[in-house]
């Protein structure tokens, strides 16, 4: 999913193949204003530079770093946890997109910070 923001600071979601990134954006703006959420994303893009985000990269980053765009300790884990069940492929992408609603429901919630 990508994130706009459109003349009227409205967010539009938009369908995207970067699983990883798109779950880390929801992660990201959970519980929080659009406003901080929009902030606190920017930032953690601007870690991978030109770079495109991927499990790997995002688990190189010192915690220090992660915080200092904005991300509090208990999403930092959230994040961590993702990304290692990206690379030990507890969640496996190839096939998400056949899934219903419930299956996709049932694969995600592995994730610490997914909820049903």
């Amino acid at each position: 999913m990508k994130i706009k923001i459109d003349k009227k600071n409205l967010r539009k979601l938009s369908p995207s193949k970067n699983y990883f990134l798109s779950l880390c954006s929801s992660i990201i703006y959970q519980q929080i204003s659009t406003r901080a959420g929009d902030a606190i994303y920017g930032r953690f893009l601007k870690l991978f530079g030109k770079k495109k985000p991927s499990p790997k990269i995002f688990l190189s980053f010192p915690v220090l770093k992660l915080k200092s765009a904005g991300i509090s300790s208990q999403k930092i884990n959230y994040l961590r946890d993702l990304a290692e069940k990206f690379l030990d492929k507890t969640i496996d992408t190839k096939n998400l997109h056949k899934m219903g609603d419930q299956g996709v429901k049932a694969h995600l919630i592995k994730v610490k910070g997914i909820g049903p």
